[in-house]
């Protein structure tokens, strides 16, 4: 029983690290890099084992009027979104291909995550200390 609490101690720590570092790029990207209007133009299904979710591809021009079409590094299932949706990204000013998806729903995992990683935190601590 024990090292079930271990492991569930080290998957929240995982899991609030991931998520306090997502948080903290997109508050860098929110800070330095630009806004533009981009549009869902493919939803590419994934799988990782057992677990699948689905990536965005976004198009999007750069102020330079530069094309871009990236997959986004984020995917969900179900999908957040739907293909031909248009949605807001912010790309980096030093490499236009790097960019994020500036959408409530994204910034609302984020804190799920976080909250869930600290609940997890506090539940494999308290455990541990028995």
């Amino acid at each position: 029983m024990g090292n079930n609490f271990i492991y569930g101690f080290i998957a929240s720590l995982l899991v609030l690290c991931i998520s306090l570092l997502r948080l903290r790029q997109r508050k860098r990207y929110e800070k330095n890099g630009v806004k533009v209007q981009g549009l869902v133009s493919d939803l590419l299904l994934e799988y990782q084992g057992s677990t699948r979710a689905y990536y965005p591809v976004v198009a999007y021009r750069t102020l330079e009027d530069i094309k871009f079409e990236e997959k986004s590094s984020f995917g969900t299932y179900p999908a957040a979104f739907k293909k031909g949706q248009k949605i807001d990204v912010i790309y980096d000013r030093d490499d236009h291909k790097k960019f994020i998806i500036n959408h409530k729903k994204y910034v609302y995992l984020e804190v799920v995550f976080i909250v869930i990683g600290v609940l997890g935190l506090i539940i494999s601590s308290f455990y541990l200390m028995k």
